[in-house]
């Protein structure tokens, strides 16, 4: 189970990568009814010893669309280094840029049966 869990948290963080939050972009998208749902956001900060802080906030809605609990986790994990990757500039040159290596956050949707 752990493993999921790190593999989902891994390839959420390097979905959402490392960009600053837009509401504007947010607000792009059309409202969502929360009704008997649960809402999963993921925060990722890196601190300034190179490790990297997954915060997971699971917000759960019945009938009313009103949240009813919010269960925060958090988990630090090292950072993963960097590494050269070549790219081509607006010339098409080959360049070589240093990048930072993100994790993958992979989701597994499975319902328990008792």
């Amino acid at each position: 189970m752990n493993k999921y869990v790190l593999l989902l948290l891994c390839t959420f963080a390097f979905l959402t990568g490392c960009s600053k939050k837009d509401t504007a972009a947010e607000n792009k998208y059309p409202t969502v009814f929360k009704q008997n749902a649960i809402e999963l956001l993921l925060h990722t900060k890196t601190l300034a010893d190179g490790k990297v802080v997954f915060q997971l906030e699971k917000n759960i809605f019945l009938s009313n669309s009103q949240k009813q609990h919010m269960i925060i986790s958090a988990d630090t994990l090292p950072d993963l280094g960097s590494e050269t990757i070549n790219t081509e500039d607006e010339d098409e040159n080959q360049v070589s840029q240093t990048v930072k290596k993100q994790y993958d956050v992979l989701f597994k949707v499975d319902s328990l049966r008792y």
